[in-house]
């Protein structure tokens, strides 16, 4: 046998048979890792978990190499009414940049709804909004399966500088993320090479860990969606490298609707791939 000391929570369900809570150097008991979820191994070793809901977040400055304001992942616990207002997310001094300023995500069953962010600033974060609905179900319960949610979001009045790749709203087949509202985004690239990614298929990885840099550069400057309902779009411009526009939309299965999308095009035209697309729309 080996004993292994850790709180790390992914480590323990991936290494251990069972787990033995210790909290104060008191004795809380062992639990068998398999007939064990996160949220309940985490309420042994504190107070019980409260409900993850009415959260406001306001004049904020956040200084990440990594996401600066994420929700939804690693629980199976719902999240809802969450406002997120007046604040600043960026990397100042270290290059790649920060992975996302904005994630809303649900990959364990979690169902994330009436969420609204506004007035928010991000520089050289790398992608700019990141919403994403997969069925990874970490804790690999059948209950689980399938069942997470992202319905009810509302981003409105960013400003984003120095951004790698697009906006991206990404559902799975059989989970679609629901009533998404953008409204002013002021998006523009950093300065670098540009790089033209002309894969006609996008993997779904719906059972991986979501984090945008994953599926690598995509071929949209603006916003990539796919299996998405309910999508409204209103004022929004995006400045690619150097003023080059390839494709300002990919949508893949579900239905968009837009009012004034700004984009500056140079001398490349729009290349799309459509999968179960009921409206086409692009550039």
């Amino acid at each position: 046998s080996i004993i292994y000391i850790s709180h790390r929570m992914e480590e323990l369900f991936e290494l251990s048979d069972r787990v033995t809570v210790l909290r104060d150097g008191q004795y809380i008991g062992t639990y068998v890792t398999k007939d064990t979820t996160r949220e309940e191994l985490v309420g042994k070793f504190g107070e019980e978990i409260v409900k993850n809901e009415h959260i406001y977040i306001h004049d904020c400055e956040v200084v990440s190499c990594t996401n600066a304001f994420k929700i939804g992942t690693e629980t199976s616990l719902d999240i809802s009414d969450v406002t997120v207002e007046n604040c600043k997310f960026y990397l100042t001094d270290i290059y790649p940049a920060g992975v996302s300023g904005i994630a809303i995500e649900s990959c364990d069953g979690a169902k994330v709804k009436n969420v609204n962010i506004s007035n928010i600033e991000i520089d050289s974060m790398a992608c700019p909004l990141f919403i994403r609905l997969c069925n990874r179900n970490g804790d690999k319960k059948p209950e689980l399966d399938g069942k997470g949610r992202i319905e009810n979001i509302t981003v409105k009045n960013i400003k984003a500088d120095n951004v790698e790749i697009p906006i991206m709203i990404m559902g799975i087949p059989n989970q679609k993320i629901k009533d998404v509202n953008l409204e002013n985004f002021d998006v523009k690239y950093a300065d670098g090479k540009d790089y033209i990614d002309l894969r006609f298929k996008i993997p779904e990885q719906e059972k991986e860990y979501p984090e945008c840099n994953r599926f690598r550069n995509i071929n949209a400057y603006g916003v990539f969606i796919r299996h998405a309902e309910n999508i409204l779009v209103k004022n929004k411009t995006a400045l690619p490298i150097k003023g080059n526009a390839v494709c300002v939309i990919f949508l893949f299965g579900g239905i968009l609707q837009t009012d004034r999308w700004g984009y500056i095009p140079k001398y490349r035209t729009g290349l799309l791939g459509f999968q179960t697309l009921s409206r086409p729309f692009g550039c």
